[in-house]
C-alpha cells in the first residue's frame, strides 16, 4: 500500500498543477478593448425589444431572460443569463446629473487591462468601458477574475440607462461589444 503513496500523490499534485495552470492562463489574457468593434457572426441572434428601458438590442440566442421573483423599489431593467458565468445586466438608474461620463464605473485597484472610449451609439453618446476584475470567478478549483464591460447612456434629462456584462471568456466579452453596438432608442 505504501508503494502506491508516491503514484496517488503524485497524479493529486499533476492534477492540482493542472488546473493551476488553466486558472492562469484564464487570469493572464487581457480584456477586449472597449472602443474595438469585433466581429462577430449574428445570423443566430435575436432583436429584444425592453418598452421599461426604451430600448431595442439584438442578443445571441444563448442568453435567456432571468425573471426575479422579488425586486427592491422601483426596479426598471432586465437581466439575462448564458452558460454558468455570462449575464448581462440592463438597468435605468435615476441620477443627478445623467451625463454617461458622470455615470461610468470607477476605476478599481483590481481592474486590469482597463480601457474606456466615449462612442455615439443608437444616435446617443455612450461611455464604454471594458476590464478584467471586479470579482472573481470560481470553476471547478480554477479562480481567474471575470472579463467585464460597462455602457452608459442618457436616456432623458434625469434617467441612465446601464448595460452591464459579467463573463468567464474574452470571446464572450468580445460578443458584447457587438452587442452593445445594435443598441436602438424607441
Amino acid at each position: 500500500m505504501s508503494a502506491l503513496r508516491p503514484t496517488i500523490s503524485s497524479i493529486l499534485a499533476l492534477a492540482f498543477l493542472a488546473g493551476n495552470s488553466l486558472g492562469e492562463a484564464e487570469s493572464s489574457e487581457e480584456p477586449a478593448p472597449a472602443c474595438s468593434t469585433p466581429q462577430v457572426r449574428q445570423e443566430s441572434w435575436r432583436s429584444e425589444t425592453l418598452e421599461s428601458c426604451g430600448i431595442r438590442l439584438r442578443l445571441p440566442a444563448r442568453y435567456k431572460q432571468k425573471h426575479w421573483d422579488v425586486t427592491v423599489g422601483d426596479f426598471v431593467g432586465a437581466s439575462y443569463r448564458a452558460d454558468n458565468f455570462d449575464r448581462i445586466d440592463i438597468n435605468v438608474l435615476a441620477a443627478p446629473d445623467a451625463a454617461p461620463e458622470r455615470n461610468k464605473i470607477h476605476r478599481e485597484i483590481d481592474h486590469r487591462g482597463y480601457s474606456e472610449c466615449l462612442v455615439t451609439i443608437g444616435g446617443r453618446k455612450a461611455v464604454m468601458q471594458s476590464l478584467r476584475g471586479g470579482g472573481v470567478i470560481l470553476d471547478g478549483g480554477r479562480s481567474y477574475p471575470p472579463f467585464v464591460v460597462v455602457a452608459s447612456w442618457q436616456l432623458r434629462p434625469d434617467p441612465v440607462l446601464q448595460i452591464t456584462f459579467s463573463g468567464s471568456t474574452r470571446q464572450s466579452q468580445e460578443e458584447i461589444l457587438a452587442v452593445l453596438r445594435t443598441v436602438q432608442f424607441l
